[in-house]
């Protein structure tokens, strides 16, 4: 049992089980596409990202990013860790949420907007029926970069563990939300937090959508789904996105809309 337990770890599946246990009930519950199975096209394919990019994810971390963050740690001013641990627990997460959504939006954008590093996310837009485990369709390289980007001025500015690991149940909750065949939005706070309705019309825009480009904030004063048809990338394996130098293929204009109007129920 323990050995299962330590594979689980570093593979990062306890809290993609996790996650499972409570969207999945959710996604038949309030389901966006009623017909949409829970076993759906790419289920295990999207399965095995989240295995792979888990262990991808925590070697180069371990081996790479701690000690690299830790030195560079050491040119920060005792007193600014110190000031910023010190604070209440709630107040360093809210502060990482807004560090960690500029760096994501930052990366975010720029892997839309350079033609090479679009070969790498083009992966995670390849998803052709969105659900929960859609958000762990994403090439190693996409990811690293990505947290990377977002957790370096976490490490350095000093927050508590504590603190850390509040922002990543946030986190990871909000990404399967917001993947998720759900209906579900946040009420009037809607146009400031990101739900599954604008990240479903960012996909269905795929690499021209600059809307929710950050992990949970959604500050856009105006957000619209197209109804033009889209150029879709097929749905990608995990051996095929190693290295991902394949040409986008384009779709079937009438399936492609029809999956977009439905996908972009607008929200009230």
């Amino acid at each position: 049992m323990d050995a299962i337990q330590q594979i689980a770890d570093l593979f990062g599946l306890k809290a993609v089980a996790i996650g499972l246990l409570i969207f999945i009930p959710l996604e038949r519950l309030f389901p966006l596409r009623r017909l949409q199975r829970i076993f759906r096209k790419g289920f295990f394919n999207d399965l095995s990202y989240a295995a792979f990019n888990g262990f991808v994810v925590n070697f180069v971390g371990g081996l790479i990013f701690v000690p690299i963050f830790s030195a560079l740690a050491l040119l920060v001013p005792d007193g600014v860790t110190t000031g910023v641990a010190g604070q209440q627990t709630w107040m360093q997460v809210l502060e990482i949420i807004v560090l960690t959504d500029l760096g994501v939006y930052a990366a975010h954008r720029t892997f839309h907007a350079v033609p090479i590093l679009w070969r790498f996310h083009a992966i995670h837009h390849s998803v052709e029926e969105m659900d929960c485990l859609a958000a762990f369709h994403v090439h190693p390289v996409d990811q690293i970069v990505t947290k990377a980007t977002a957790l370096l001025p976490v490490f350095l500015l000093g927050f508590s563990g504590e603190a850390i690991a509040l922002y990543s149940v946030i986190y990871m909750g909000h990404t399967m939300l917001v993947h998720s065949n759900t209906k579900i939005g946040f009420g009037p706070l809607t146009w400031l937090i990101a739900g599954p309705q604008f990240h479903h019309w960012h996909h269905a825009n795929w690499r021209s959508s600059t809307w929710c480009l950050a992990p949970i904030a959604c500050l856009q004063p105006q957000c619209r789904p197209s109804t033009a048809s889209t150029i879709r990338s097929p749905q990608t394996s995990l051996a095929r996105s190693v290295i991902p130098w394949y040409r986008a293929r384009r779709s079937r204009p009438g399936i492609d809309r029809g999956r977009n109007r439905e996908a972009c129920a607008t929200v009230r």
